[in-house]
Order: structure tokens, then sequence, then C-alpha cells
């Protein structure tokens, strides 16, 4: 283990029902949560002290994954692609439902465009200039499950379960797209990806953590001794892997390579992570809800 910090839950927002997903809004002062039947939205101003401020009802299901708007939200989940009006905090407002994704996993924000993955493998292009009534412009379908998604400039880095990771092109008409499979470290079962500065990041199920540098395709560091992965997350230098049921790993992001810095058993399953600043981490725990935590080197 590299620079040791400490690592504790400094706050927990109880749910009524399964905390599964997290996502930070653009101005990191708030906190949106999927849960099943609802969702939910917490002042964060001070990290380590939220606070509720509003939520609303949804048809029941699980919500895998938020995408954050200027004044939408667009969750994926059981039922499909749901948008929801965020633009009164205190008061959302659920608006459209896309039912034609079963099982919509991940989402991805690319105006004018919204980036729904499927874990079936398929990647669908929506338009959104009506968020009551979306429109598919296109879809592609690839090769294995899709377990996560992420923009990087004008590509989507889709993270396969099969095949590694899928770099897909987009066309504006939503027919042409081009597609190039890449591995990291010759890694084909992936199960997280995310972008930060100039890089993209993404965890193996063998337990690695790989950052790569996306205009050369070139593996820059890898982080190993992680576990089972099934998410990351992070901001400035500091990265959190989610792995097994309930551990949460805290790597260091240092110009000379990844470290592992800390480790913490969470309260309950762990679904998502996501950061709002360098030095809090939101934890979606299922039933036990979403926990605070606070990272110190």
């Amino acid at each position: 283990m590299g620079t040791n910090c400490e690592v504790e839950i400094v706050s927990i927002l109880p749910t009524d029902s399964a905390a599964t997903a997290v996502a930070v809004g653009q101005n990191r002062d708030r906190l949106f949560i999927g849960a099943d039947g609802a969702l939910l939205v917490a002042d964060i101003t001070n990290p380590a002290s939220p606070r509720w401020v509003g939520g609303c009802s949804l048809p029941p299901g699980t919500i895998k994954d938020i995408g954050i708007g200027d004044t939408i939200v667009y969750l994926a989940g059981d039922n499909g692609l749901q948008m929801v009006d965020v633009s009164h905090p205190s008061h959302p407002r659920a608006l459209g439902f896309y039912s034609a994704i079963p099982d919509a996993w991940g989402v991805v924000m690319w105006n004018p465009y919204v980036y729904v993955a499927s874990r079936q493998g398929w990647l669908s292009m929506l338009e959104v200039p009506n968020p009551s009534s979306p429109q598919e412009k296109g879809r592609v379908k690839l090769p294995c499950p899709i377990a996560d998604v992420a923009r990087y400039g004008n590509t989507i880095w889709a993270a396969t379960t099969g095949r590694g990771i899928a770099i897909v092109h987009p066309s504006d008409d939503g027919r042409n797209w081009r597609m190039d499979p890449y591995r990291p470290g010759g890694e084909t079962d992936i199960t997280g990806v995310m972008t930060k500065n100039l890089w993209v990041y993404a965890t193996t199920r063998d337990g690695r953590l790989a950052k790569i540098d996306p205009s050369r395709l070139v593996l820059v560091h890898r982080c190993d001794g992680l576990g089972r992965p099934v998410g990351v997350a992070g901001s400035g230098e500091v990265i959190c892997v989610a792995a097994n049921q309930n551990d949460l790993w805290v790597i260091r992001d240092r110009p000379f390579g990844l470290e592992i810095a800390g480790h913490h058993k969470m309260p309950g399953e762990i679904w998502q992570v996501a950061a709002s600043d360098d030095r809090h981490v939101m934890v979606a725990c299922g039933r036990e809800g979403v926990a605070v935590l606070q990272v110190r080197f």
C-alpha cells in the first residue's frame, strides 16, 4: 500500500427504499439519488453535512445510472429512460419515459443528444428537444453486454464484459457509427469506466485500475489488488473503486503512478459511487442509504 490516508463515514442519508444510483450536479452543490420508486435531491454545499431538499415518486424499478443535464436529469434503469425536471430542486417533476430500451444500464449526456446503454449491448442515441417525448436517432449493437459508459471528447467509451472497451464514434445522422476496440493491458472484462481531465480510467474484473491516455490509446499506469471492482469515480487526485460487495478502495492518482492509499468497509452493498470533490465521496449503499465519506491524506 502506498501513501496512507484516513477514510471515514461523516454522514449517512437514509432512504425509504434501496439507493442504487448517485450523481453530483453540474455546480457540485446538489446530489441526485436514484432509489426504487423515487428520485431524491440533497444539498451538498457542505459535502460533510448534506441535507434533504426534495424528491418525487417514480414507477417502481431499480435505477442504475443518472445523467445530469442543465435542468433535466435522466435516469437509466429497469423501466428504460426516465426524464425528471429538476429546475426547482425542492419539487422535482417527472416528465416522459422512453421504454424502448429495456434494462438501461448507463446514460451519457452529449448535447443535443443523450446516449443510453443497455445491459444487452445496445447503445442508443436519443434526441430530447422535448424531454417529455424523446426520439431515437439511431442505435448500434455491441458484441457483448455493456457494464458502464463514459464520454471523452467526441467519443463514447463503453466498458464491455468480454471484449474490452468499445470506443464509439457516433455520427450526426445516427446511422454511420464507427467502433474501435481497445483492451487496456490485454484485459477484456471491463467493469467500469470514467474520464477525468485528459485521462480515461477503467476497472477490470480481476482487480485492476488502468489509467489510459486516450489520445494515443496507451496504458499509462496500472494498480492491482482491488478485489472484484464494480465501479469507479474520482475527482482531483482521488479515485475511488467499489469492489466485491462492500469494499471501497481509495487510489491516489499521482504523476508517477496510481497508489492504493486507503480502504473502507461500507455498511451495505455498494451500487454506485460519485465524487463531489477531491475529499468527499458519495456511495449508494442500497437499503443502508447513501454514505458520505471524507478522505484525508
